[in-house]
């Protein structure tokens, strides 16, 4: 057995891999990378990445369509020649920032031999770290009866595989995946049906953010299939059965589709009782239990990322990575913030921190403010944001809107060091979407 001793081994190749690989150049260059696929991992090469790109692509249509302009003069062919180049771009630039991080491109597994733990190449290189860390993400949850082909069973890699805009398609599964899916199918024309096992969409948000967001799936002709557990799936000449149940009555019936998207949620890219096997604290999805600062229960083994479960959130990952690698090498890490989610539908939805309607003040603005100018001129006139303070100190945020994420990440930033009333005295330029902020009241 030929064995690598490296001060650290990192297994993955996504965003929290590449953020403890970064970060891990400031202290050694003594680092191993062991990498399935090219530095990116699936959040460049297969999903954040590509299906951004495509919602980019539908924005250019709309505004085809607001011009009264012919939308399909934006051919897919064209539009997935263009994602190849960005993600090619993302890959090199992350290569290159990575010129002192030797990387492995294979698979890898987990072993323990004499009571260590070895990362091991599908070639049999066996590599030890003084610190492993595990930040090689999650893999789709499936659902028994077929296997996804890229033809009528489509995983979220198909942001990237596309050969044409399907007629019409089922999306089983309403998290942020299958929201944007269902988005930006609808916005390219397809006829989408979304199955959803939970009586409303959105729990994480308030009742009148996720009434606005469900109004407005329905002005585009998408149909919600609610209560719609999908306990199989099976194929005859009509096209793909959905065998569902109702989680709530117990009904049960079926539905047949000919092309259908999962957006079931994720796992952990091991079996947990391998990793138990191992002497790892997994929980029953094959996610590792860790502390604040990403340690496992095995000495000098760190998860970070997807690998530690939800929420699967790029940032979280990123910023998890970085403190990893800060506390490996003997740093106080740092506490953690709030982290923003971001569903980038059309229009985009984001979060953070604490939404208590029933606790906490409330602050509302609209975008149909006349000085607001900005959704206006991209077309979005859609949108609600709503701040919760406690004493006017910002406990969270949600909205619905153009340019969400970027408010919401602007509020869960500031929050620490200003007041609601303070940040609404400031002044953003014009127009953009800050200003948003400056027409919050109180209600």
């Amino acid at each position: 057995m030929n064995v690598q001793s490296h001060r650290i081994v990192i297994i993955g190749g996504g965003p929290s891999a590449i953020a403890a690989a970064l970060e891990a150049t400031k202290y050694t260059h003594d680092i191993v990378m062991v990498s399935a696929e090219p530095v990116g991992g699936n959040a460049v090469l297969h999903s954040l990445v590509p299906s951004k790109a495509l919602i980019e692509a539908a924005h250019h249509r709309q505004y085809l369509v607001r011009l009264g302009a012919d939308p399909d003069t934006i051919t897919l062919s064209q539009v997935m020649a263009l994602q190849e180049k960005q993600i090619k771009t993302i890959v090199e630039t992350t290569q290159k920032a990575l010129n002192q991080v030797q990387t492995i491109f294979a698979s890898a597994h987990l072993e323990k031999h004499h009571g260590e733990i070895h990362v091991v190449t599908d070639s049999q290189q066996h590599f030890v770290g003084e610190t492993v860390i595990i930040a090689n993400g999650s893999r789709q949850r499936l659902i028994p009866g077929l296997k996804p082909d890229g033809q009528s069973v489509l995983l979220p890699r198909a942001f990237h595989t596309l050969k044409s805009i399907p007629h019409s398609l089922a999306i089983i599964g309403a998290g942020a995946t299958g929201l944007e899916a269902a988005s930006l199918f609808a916005h390219f024309g397809t006829h989408v049906t979304l199955y959803t096992p939970l009586p409303q969409l959105l729990p994480q948000f308030s009742s009148p953010l996720r009434q606005v967001f469900t109004n407005h799936l329905e002005d585009l002709g998408i149909q919600m299939q609610f209560n719609r557990r999908i306990a199989s799936l099976a194929r005859n000449d009509e096209g793909i059965i959905l065998e569902w149940n109702n989680p709530e009555t117990g009904e049960k019936g079926q539905s047949v589709h000919h092309t259908i998207f999962l957006a079931t949620g994720r796992e952990g890219m091991w079996a947990a009782d391998e990793l138990i096997r191992l002497g790892f604290d997994v929980d029953p999805q094959g996610f590792f239990i860790t502390d604040r600062v990403g340690q496992t229960n095995v000495p000098h083994v760190y998860a970070v990322g997807d690998a530690q479960g939800r929420p699967l959130l790029a940032n979280k990952a990123s910023w998890q990575g970085v403190q990893a690698v800060r506390h490996a090498f003997g740093h106080a890490a740092s506490l953690p913030p709030l982290f923003v989610e971001a569903i980038y539908t059309i229009p985009e939805l984001a979060r953070f921190g604490t939404i208590d309607p029933d606790h906490l003040d409330i602050w509302e603005a609209k975008v149909d403010h006349p000085l607001m100018y900005k959704p206006f001129l991209v077309g979005h006139e859609l949108g609600l944001l709503r701040v919760y303070t406690r004493n006017d100190r910002i406990e969270g945020a949600e909205a619905i809107g153009t340019q969400a994420a970027d408010v919401i990440s602007l509020l869960a930033m500031v929050n620490p060091q200003v007041t609601l009333p303070q940040l609404i005295q400031s002044s953003a330029a014009s127009p953009t979407m800050l200003e948003w902020l400056q027409h919050l009241h109180r209600i």
